[in-house]
């Protein structure tokens, strides 16, 4: 059972692990509970994997070993007596070996199984009964050297061939985690604020922002620093929903510009506004770049000859629009969420 907060890969663990085991000797059924996940869907589920060997036994095909994997073990909900019927199925299952046939309430005997389960800290617990029977592996959150090797390996397979950018790969690694680690301090859930919730999932969209631009095309090195204020902008800046804590949010970046790029946030975008980064405006639609905005006007009109474009399909139902400053921005903030 390997436990930690959420954004630790817990799950990538626990997928490296199925993608390693041999085929020939063993299969493997991924399954993701919920609240709503039950005891019974559950129990249909893996004896849908399994095969009758007798009249009571059940096992996989093939004389192989079924390997079940649990996402978010400690989700199912729990009922008028604060058990977990779904996780006290497999509790049984462990301890006895079998589990009853629901219509004729006779045993079934499940051989050639065992589970891996993932479940994140600091939400709902599980009975101790059922914990103690499975081996808990505690992954911890990374330390700060360690994410900064990971992201710059990363971010090195893009841009090691290109000079001026080879040399802001620790610059753009050192920001990002600054950023992240006062964002996680400071930005602080609270009952109107509850969804300020940020892990290293949240920092890997940054890079992922970054790593989306073809940065043989980009030509000086403040375009790079602009596309990355504009993912910081995007993964954390977008969730704050008080407007203190966007104007803190923005001094931060401001400040991280100051002292990692020697630059100003005045001296990349015009008027000082958040840029806008999009890939919808190169006419390569099948390779598009991904490119910061400099012409809103020239925005305005494609957007609204898309729209144009859209009302004259038959069968729809035109939309008559206005595409005004924040609505713009808004579509640009969708459709990034929808291309990643």
């Amino acid at each position: 059972l390997l436990v930690g907060v959420t954004g630790t890969g817990k799950t990538a663990v626990m997928q490296s692990i199925m993608q390693s085991l041999p085929e020939q000797q063993y299969s493997t059924l991924l399954i993701n509970f919920s609240a709503q996940t039950t005891s019974k869907k559950v129990q249909d589920i893996i004896e849908g994997k399994m095969e009758k060997k007798s009249k009571k036994s059940y096992a996989p095909p093939g004389g192989k070993r079924l390997v079940c994997c649990i996402e978010d073990l400690n989700m199912p909900a729990k009922d008028l007596f604060f058990s977990q019927p779904t996780l006290e199925l497999l509790r049984l299952w462990i301890d006895q070996g079998f589990w009853y046939d629901r219509e004729k309430q006779s045993k079934r005997q499940i051989n050639d199984m065992q589970l891996l389960g993932t479940m994140t800290s600091g939400r709902q617990m599980i009975n101790p009964r059922i914990q103690s029977k499975f081996s808990v592996i505690n992954i911890t959150f990374p330390h700060d050297a360690q994410v900064k090797k990971i992201f710059s390996a990363i971010l090195a397979t893009k841009l090691d061939g290109i000079e001026e950018f080879r040399q802001m790969i620790d610059q753009l690694v050192q920001s990002t985690v600054e950023v992240y680690n006062s964002v996680v301090s400071e930005m602080l859930p609270t009952p109107s604020k509850s969804h300020y919730l940020f892990n290293l999932r949240d920092m890997s969209k940054v890079f992922q922002g970054v790593m989306q631009a073809k940065h043989d095309l980009m030509d000086t090195r403040e375009q790079m620093i602009v596309l990355w204020m504009h993912e910081c902008i995007r993964v954390f800046s977008d969730r704050l929903n008080d407007e203190n804590d966007k104007n803190w949010f923005k001094d931060l970046i401001s400040a991280k510009l100051g002292s990692i790029y020697n630059t100003k946030w005045n001296q990349l975008t015009k008027d000082g506004a958040n840029p806008i980064v999009v890939d919808f405006l190169d006419p390569n639609e099948e390779d598009p770049q991904y490119a910061e905005v400099t012409n809103y006007a020239g925005l305005k009109k494609h957007i609204e000859n898309k729209a144009v474009d859209y009302n004259e399909e038959p069968g729809y139902r035109a939309m008559d629009l206005v595409f005004f400053g924040d609505a713009m921005d808004h579509l640009c903030r969708i459709h990034r969420i929808i291309r990643q």
